[in-house]
């Protein structure tokens, strides 16, 4: 709700979206999916994903565009 709240009052200055949801359903092609949404939506710190099958293609992505991404769930040493 926070983020929403946020978002909808314009508490932070400038064009900065805060808490948008993605969902890849620990699915690794939905996760290349929702991380080129993200690319292309402009988003620059991604939080998440969560599991590793899906954090390790998506981060692939991030990397090559320069997207800071932490995973709070994925566990994969090749991470």
């Amino acid at each position: 709700q926070a983020f929403k709240d946020i978002n909808a009052n314009g508490v932070i200055k400038g064009d900065i979206r805060v808490g948008v949801e993605y969902d890849d359903a620990c699915d690794p092609k939905q996760a290349v999916a929702v991380a080129n949404k993200i690319v292309n939506d402009g988003i620059k710190y991604v939080i998440g994903h969560l599991c590793s099958s899906s954090t390790k293609p998506a981060s692939h992505i991030y990397d090559d565009e320069g997207i800071l991404m932490i995973s709070p769930g994925a566990t994969n040493p090749d991470l």
